[in-house]
Parts: structure tokens; sequence; C-alpha cells
């Protein structure tokens, strides 16, 4: 409370009270009055109080301005990391399957019977580069929703982005099975007479 306040204040009660016909205050009833006032919650912050308050403020302003930040830079990260791993996806399949294309071409000039043996290992190389193919394009459709505010495309979003993910672990199995299948048929093939 500031001094002009209390003044008013002191002033409004004296005056009730000689509205009411006491004509004399004592001391020791403005002495109990005042210990009242000094103990009621002041309305209005001390400059000391205030400086606080504005510090607390801005560290406030900071700390979302610094969270806001990281959360960006997370986000950034991730989607770097995401376009890294749709680049994998895609190279080792695609670059098994043109590596096996090669070996069928040259296979079938020195022993075309072994062709469909190997035929069967690019199937899955050809599926990984579909699924990645796929994760692709689930990936963009993924942020589109999450771009709409509502309950019901975020939830959209959520449930692509998990498909995607599912879709791009799916690849990189195809890639496995495809490698295995091809160790497979190495192993398998007898070799040429010499």
């Amino acid at each position: 409370m500031g001094i002009r306040e209390f003044a008013g204040r002191l002033k409004s009660e004296i005056e009730t009270l000689q509205a009411n016909g006491l004509e004399a205050v004592t001391t020791e009833n403005l002495i109990n009055y005042l210990a009242r006032v000094e103990q009621s919650p002041e309305p209005n912050p001390s400059p000391a109080e205030l400086e606080r308050y504005k510090a607390e403020l801005t560290q406030h302003v900071e700390n979302i301005k610094l969270a806001h930040a990281t959360d960006l830079e997370m986000f950034r990260s991730v989607i770097t990391l995401g376009q890294n791993a749709i680049r994998s996806m895609t190279t080792i399949n695609g670059g098994a399957s043109v590596a096996l294309l090669a070996f069928l071409g040259h296979l079938a000039s020195i022993r075309s019977s072994s062709i469909p043996t190997f035929a069967g290992c690019l199937a899955p190389f050809v599926f990984g580069t579909l699924l990645a193919g796929l994760v692709s394009g689930g990936t963009y459709l993924s942020q589109w929703l999450y771009g709409y505010d509502t309950p019901a495309t975020k939830m959209a979003g959520l449930v692509a982005n998990v498909v995607v993910i599912l879709l791009g672990l799916a690849s990189f199995a195809a890639f496995g099975v495809g490698a295995w299948w091809t160790y497979d048929a190495f192993v398998h093939t007898p070799p040429l007479p010499g």
C-alpha cells in the first residue's frame, strides 16, 4: 500500500468514526488500527519486489525461447536422420537390385540354368526398394497431417507416422531376406565344370 492510499484509508476510518458520534480517538485504538494495517497484505508490490517479478518473468520468457529452440533443433535432426534412413533404404535395396540384375545378365551368358535360382533373390530387393518409396511418400503424408490443428488429423498423422516407421523396418528386413537368399543361392549353386 502506498503512502497516499494509507492516508486516504486512515482519513476514511476517522471520518466514519466521527459520523458515528466519536469525537476523539484514543492512542491505543490508533495503534491497534495501524498494527492491523501493517499486517494486512500489501496490494502494491515494493519496487524491489516488482524488479524481482520482472526478472522472473524475463527468465521464464528466456526459458520458453530456449525450449522452443531446442525443440526446433530436435525436429530438424529427426528430419535429417529420417531422410538419411530413407536414402539408406533406397540405396541398399536399389543397389542390390542393380547388382543382382547385372550378375543375372552375366549369368545368362555362361550358365542360364542357374538364372531361376538367382532371379528369386531379386524379389526382396525390389520389394524393399518399393517400400523405401512408400516410406518417402508416407513421410510427407504424415507431416502434412501433423500440420493441421484438429485432433482427428493429429491422430491420423500419428497413425501414418507409425505405418511409415513399420514400412521402413520392413524395407531393411527385405534387404536382409534378399541378402540371405542370395547367399544361400551362391552356397548351393554348384561350381562350373573346369
